[in-house]
């Protein structure tokens, strides 16, 4: 199955995310983060945050549906990040991608992975709204 990594807004908005893999991306997650550093913006695994309820069951073995499993002091506050500093990222990888630059396994994946982050990071800009990155194991 694999790691993938995908988009989540803290409107809870994700009609633009159904077109998003995020596989592909995901495996080229070293070398899309040293791409990141090189041109001198945020590296996109920057981005990934847990939320509240991955914290509760991955971290403090509760369950978060009952609040008598965890103590709640312990939960951090979920962290969101702006979505025109993910957009910038990601127009820098695409940028690299559609280059021909570098070694990628799988470019047209990756390519088609950002695109859809670029759509639907876009669309989080025009809302308003902030973003980070998950992932799915």
């Amino acid at each position: 199955m694999g790691v993938a990594y995908y988009p989540v807004f803290q409107d809870g908005v994700d009609e633009w995310t159904v077109d998003i893999d995020g596989k592909c991306l995901a495996q080229a997650g070293q070398l899309v983060d040293s791409v990141c550093r090189k041109a001198s913006v945020e590296p996109f695994g920057e981005f990934c945050a847990a939320s509240s309820n991955d914290f509760i069951i991955h971290v403090l073995g509760g369950d978060p549906d009952d609040p008598s499993t965890y103590d709640a002091s312990q939960v951090p506050a979920e962290t969101w990040f702006d979505a025109q500093r993910g957009l910038e990222t990601v127009r820098v990888l695409l940028e690299y991608v559609r280059s021909g630059s570098g070694d990628i396994d799988n470019r047209d994946g990756v390519l088609q992975d950002l695109v859809g982050f670029e759509t639907a990071l876009n669309e989080a800009v025009q809302r308003g709204t902030g973003w980070r990155l998950g992932v799915d194991y």
